[in-house]
């Protein structure tokens, strides 16, 4: 009877060991879950209160808008300017030829 019971308290004790495991397994998947979305809430909140966040997107908004001006402002200039063309040269109604050249197109050589 002894070796009876100590063999039923070892496979008790096997069985809630494995339940044991699988609870904290199950656990432990769920935590990782949780501390994902916890890391990623305070986050968050430290963003919104720090200064140096919110700091960061106005430096970047103030950067982009001088930069939006300062395109503006070369357009401007660019299209106040007196362009200057120069003339070209006037177009002949006849070909120059080659001195080697005749009228008709034969060489003379």
């Amino acid at each position: 009877m002894i070796e009876n019971v100590s063999e039923k308290a070892v496979a008790a004790r096997d069985d809630l060991s494995n339940l044991i495991d699988r609870i904290t397994a199950a656990e432990a998947e769920e935590i990782t879950g949780l501390v994902q979305s916890l890391y990623l809430k305070n986050v968050a909140l430290k963003l919104q209160q720090s200064d140096s966040g919110n700091n960061l997107f106005a430096q970047l908004e103030e950067r982009i808008m001088a930069r939006i001006a300062q395109k503006k402002q070369q357009r401007v200039q660019l299209s106040g300017m007196n362009w200057e063309t120069t003339p070209s040269l006037p177009s002949s109604p006849m070909p120059m030829l080659s001195p080697n050249v005749s009228k008709n197109g034969m060489n003379t050589d």
